[in-house]
């Protein structure tokens, strides 16, 4: 079942048909731009809306999607070759009717300001190099030489060939016969496990997180950098702002006073 709309977005799509820009209609109803963008997309208002004026409203919300075409153009080499590749989050192509509820719902809180975003990484690379070091002393502490990195199970089943129906008859015969072996003490009960394992040198270990802890600090070192030159640059334009305010207050308070300048 549909989720029922929320009265805000009705509101939203009213104004928005009336050819209010979205970032207006964000202010109005107090809420964040992107949950205004979302609505849009999902409910889908560009087909609700009047076809009068529907250019204007598109130019207004600066939404380009439906003059834009995915894809490589006619003719360009790069759209050869590529049609079956199946492709990961890494590096498939990001459109709003590709995300799912979870991204969609991300986006209201996701950052945009430079300044707050620099200090959210700078956060999250500090809690990060936390980790590495807990792991770090975690293993430093281990009177162990070597350290397990992970166990494999593996079982042995069998499979059966034929339609769904004949594949659970085939499987009904062959639990039948393990349980009649079982009964007859010509098979142990139970299946057959092999558990593979993989361990490492500890002070290889240790070297590999103390890599990593040294690659996070930098990148950390790297973003506070940045926020400092941000800063920097911010509080700069207020003092070029500031110093302009008190000249133009100092001209003008000569001019009252009828002083004026000589020619």
């Amino acid at each position: 079942m549909c989720r029922a709309r929320s009265p805000d977005s009705i509101k939203a799509e009213g104004m928005y048909h009336k050819g209010m820009p979205l970032v207006d209609i964000a202010k109005q109803l107090q809420v964040p731009d992107g949950t205004v963008r979302r609505w849009k997309s999902t409910q889908q208002w560009e087909k609700n809306a009047p076809q009068k004026g529907k250019k204007k409203q598109d130019e207004r919300s600066g939404s380009k999607a439906s003059a834009r075409k995915r894809g490589a153009p006619v003719g360009n080499s790069n759209s050869k070759g590529h049609t079956n590749r199946l492709k990961h989050g890494g590096y498939s192509p990001i459109y709003w009717d590709t995300l799912d509820e979870e991204e969609k719902a991300m986006i209201d809180n996701i950052e945009t300001d430079p300044e707050k975003a620099l200090k959210d990484q700078i956060i999250l690379y500090t809690l990060r190099e936390r980790r590495l070091m807990k792991l770090i002393k975690k293993y430093t502490d281990d009177n162990a030489k070597v350290s397990m990195q992970y166990m494999n199970r593996l079982e042995n089943k069998r499979e059966f060939d034929g339609t769904d129906d004949e594949k659970l008859i085939q499987k009904q015969q062959y639990d039948e016969m393990v349980a009649d072996e079982i009964a007859q003490k010509k098979r142990k009960p139970g299946r057959n496990v092999q558990l593979q394992t993989q361990t490492e040198n500890k002070d290889a270990l240790i070297a590999r997180l103390e890599d990593q802890l040294t690659r996070c600090s930098s990148a950390k070192n790297k973003c506070i950098a940045e926020l400092a030159a941000l800063q920097m640059e911010k509080a700069k334009r207020e003092l070029e702002a500031a110093g302009n305010d008190t000249v133009n207050d100092w001209i003008a308070g000569v001019m009252a006073e009828g002083g004026g300048f000589n020619e």
